[in-house]
C-alpha cells in the first residue's frame, strides 16, 4: 500500500476516533522524528496521534494497524530511499483547498515533530536549514481558500515539491547515524 492509498483510510479512521491529529499532521510529526532520531518510538507516536483511547475498541485497533503500516513505510524511506520520500497528502482528485489545508497541517506537524524529536537549538542550524524551517512556517500561514485554476495548481505542486525536498535535506543534515553514539 502506497502513501496516497493510506491517506483516505487513515483520515477516516482518525476522524471517527476524534484523534489528537489528522493523518497529514501525524505524518509530518513522524517524518520530523525520523529527521532527528535514528528510530523514533512507534508506540509513543501512535499514542500521540490517537490520544487516550480504549485499545480494545476495534476502530482503535484498526487505526493502530494503519499507523503501524505508515510508520514502517516511512522508516523504510528514511533508511533506504530518502530520494523517493513522499508526503502523506490527499491525491489530485481532492479539491485544491483541501490539499492545501493538508499541506499546511503536514508542515505544522513537521515543525512540531522537530521540537518533539529534540531539535531545540535552531540557532546552531546552518543557513539553508533555517531557511527551510522559516519557509515551512510561512506555509503554515498560507491562504487555503483559493480558486482551483491552472496557475494555483502549478503553484501548489511547486510548494509540495519544495516541502518534499526540504524534508530530504533536513533528514540528511540532521539525522543521527545509527553507528554514532549519542550523549544523554
Amino acid at each position: 500500500m502506497q502513501l496516497n492509498e493510506i491517506y483516505p483510510q487513515l483520515q477516516r479512521e482518525l476522524t471517527a476516533l476524534q484523534a489528537e491529529m489528522a493523518a497529514t499532521e501525524s505524518h509530518g510529526v513522524l517524518c520530523a522524528r525520523f529527521c532527528t532520531q535514528v528510530r523514533p518510538d512507534p508506540a509513543a507516536w501512535v499514542r500521540e496521534v490517537i490520544g487516550e483511547q480504549d485499545e480494545h475498541n476495534l476502530q482503535v485497533r484498526s487505526s493502530q494497524e494503519t499507523l503501524a503500516h505508515l510508520y514502517l513505510q516511512t522508516e523504510q524511506l528514511f533508511q533506504d530511499a530518502l530520494e523517493q520520500f513522499d508526503l502523506l497528502l490527499p491525491d489530485e482528485a481532492e479539491a485544491l483547498p483541501v490539499r492545501m489545508q493538508a499541506l499546511v497541517d503536514w508542515c505544522s506537524g513537521f515543525l512540531a515533530g522537530l521540537a518533539l524529536g529534540g531539535l531545540e537549538d535552531t540557532d546552531s542550524l546552518d543557513a539553508e536549514l533555517k531557511e527551510i524551517m522559516q519557509d515551512f512556517i510561512e506555509i503554515t500561514r498560507m491562504e487555503v481558500n483559493v480558486e482551483s485554476d491552472e496557475e494555483n495548481e502549478r503553484a501548489f505542486t511547486e510548494i509540495e515539491e519544495y516541502v518534499r525536498v526540504g524534508v530530504m535535506t533536513m533528514g540528511l543534515a540532521l539525522r543521527p547515524r545509527p553507528d554514532t553514539p549519542t550523549l544523554h
